[in-house]
């Protein structure tokens, strides 16, 4: 007996459950005067791929409810497997898909005139190696022939469309931005990253502005349950309620999840079900996609999830984008047991993170520290150098500028759901370490603030060496002894002294200066 269940390729049609929000959305926004452009994205593995196709599919068309489908040519192009796609390429792929594509749906009805006309342009983009003509006379008179002289609706769905993103060009994407104002043409495409973020990254301009945007979370509860029972009702199968409360704690409501812990659980049904097999195989093959699913979050958002896992409070706007993004179900808790298991294990800052945080006052001290030191360094830096003071900090950090860059690009790709506009002031993303590194090479700007004599830098560094332990350069606590955190913490209470000295004293003339330097640290047990 076959099993029903898939996950290492693409789903079968017959395999498709739920999604009927976002299928009655997507109608909703092409089944309009004027077909929409719609961006769907979401994590990896939660069912985009899956959605677009099932809206190729003739069950889709069956099953739609748009009374006039007959007026509308779908294409569906997967870029997935186009590795060496470039702009000649690209066009070429597509008119050979709507010349298929049309001949698949309405080759009997079509008029012989425009048929030569499609089969005709297709074989001058073939063969013409002018990318103007390409775009602007052969693949525009094919849109222009189905759209205008054929009257039908034309909704072109990409599967992938990041692949493409990187790899064409701006006027290729000027071009496809304007046909929709011109003729019945609508995109689908589905994406990773919010089309926003892809276009910023490709150095696209407007491009995302034609398209609304359907976010792709979990699974409904009775779709998910359709999904476990389903397929193996359809085969005279029977399931036990603890086989399928297992499913649902393990896989929670997530399609691809549930697909994988059902593979095994169909598989472990042909012999003797052994639910705790069941569950290993199962973990097993999660594990690398969990791991794909952390690599691709920013550090709040794995902050947020540590915390969850580990019952504390997190805030509401990051929580709200994990919901979103499938990782929280609606009551905020993590979507499975399984994925909780996961991040318990994890051996990173988490558990040190949570702890120091939520019980320790280092955390408060070296965050005020960073805090005045931004500050600081920010308004020296401008003072010396003028609007080029960035470019003094890439030369003061050399290789850890790029985790500065890294972590301010990682902020902006944010839901637009986030509570708050990241920044674009690079010093808003460095933390101890890198404060302390800019501090030290450019130390003659800062002998004002933290003295001038000559022990004044090496007191300085220590301290600095102090702290720098407990927090490490992507700002997350490391697990050190408790006599390490109350050397930091002293550290920082001189360090912010002198700070504030110095923001009351700038004011005094000669006749009033104050001594900058350090005091020394008590001496510890």
């Amino acid at each position: 007996m076959n099993n029903p269940y898939s996950y290492r390729s693409g789903v079968d049609p017959s395999m498709f459950f739920g999604r009927h929000e976002e299928i009655i959305s997507l109608i909703s926004r092409i089944a309009s005067g004027k077909p929409l452009c719609v961006s769907v994205t979401g994590l990896r593995r939660i069912g985009k791929s899956s959605l677009i196709r099932h809206i190729k599919s003739s069950s889709f068309r069956v099953t739609s409810g748009i009374e006039s489908m007959n007026e509308y040519l779908l294409v569906f192009l997967d870029f997935q497997k186009l590795s060496d796609i470039d702009d000649r390429r690209f066009f070429g792929y597509l008119a050979s898909k709507l010349q298929s594509s049309l001949h698949e749906e309405f080759g009997g009805p079509l008029k012989s005139a425009e048929r030569k006309r499609i089969n005709h342009c297709v074989r001058l983009i073939k063969e013409s190696s002018d990318i103007f003509d390409i775009k602007n006379e052969y693949f525009e008179d094919i849109v222009r022939t189905i759209t205008v002289r054929l009257k039908l609706k034309l909704v072109i769905i990409i599967d992938e469309f990041d692949n493409a993103m990187r790899k064409l060009d701006c006027e290729t994407f000027d071009f496809l931005r304007a046909l929709p104002a011109e003729y019945n043409i609508a995109y689908i495409t589905a994406t990773r990253l919010e089309l926003g973020d892809v276009c910023r990254n490709a150095e696209l301009s407007g491009f995302q502005n034609i398209f609304s945007v359907l976010r792709l979370s979990l699974l409904e509860e009775n779709e998910a349950l359709d999904l476990v029972i389903q397929p193996f009702e359809r085969l005279g199968i029977s399931l036990g309620d603890d086989e399928i409360e297992e499913a649902i704690a393990l896989a929670g409501y997530h399609p691809f999840f549930l697909q994988v812990y059902c593979y095994y659980l169909f598989e472990s049904k042909q012999d003797r079900v052994d639910l705790t097999k069941v569950a290993r195989q199962f973990f097993e093959d999660a594990k690398p996609i969990y791991d794909e699913i952390m690599e691709s979050l920013t550090e709040a958002e794995i902050d947020t999830l540590a915390r969850i896992a580990a019952g504390k409070s997190s805030k509401a706007g990051i929580v709200n984008i994990l919901r979103g993004k499938g990782l929280l179900n609606k009551d905020s808790c993590l979507f499975s047991m399984d994925f909780e298991k996961y991040l318990l294990s994890l051996d990173l800052h988490m558990k040190a993170d949570l702890s120091a945080k939520e019980d320790d006052p280092t955390w408060k001290s070296i965050e005020d520290v960073e805090l005045g030191l931004r500050e600081l360094i920010k308004e020296k830096l401008f003072e010396q150098y003028g609007d080029s003071w960035e470019d003094r900090i890439k030369k003061c950090l050399k290789g850890a500028f790029t985790d500065v860059l890294k972590r301010r690009d990682e902020a902006k790709r944010k839901y637009p759901e986030s509570d708050h506009t990241p920044s674009d002031n690079l010093m808003d993303y460095t933390y101890i370490g890198q404060l302390s590194s800019l501090l030290i090479s450019e130390w003659q700007l800062f002998q004002c603030v933290f003295g001038q004599g000559k022990d004044s830098k090496r007191k300085l560094s220590e301290k600095f060496s102090a702290i720098i332990p407990v927090r490490n350069d992507k700002g997350h606590f490391n697990d050190v002894p408790n006599n390490e955190l109350l050397r930091a913490q002293v550290n920082c209470t001189d360090i912010l002294t002198a700070l504030q000295r110095y923001m009351g004293g700038r004011g005094a003339g000669s006749n009033g200066e104050k001594s900058n330097d350090l005091p020394e640290s008590p001496d510890l047990p």
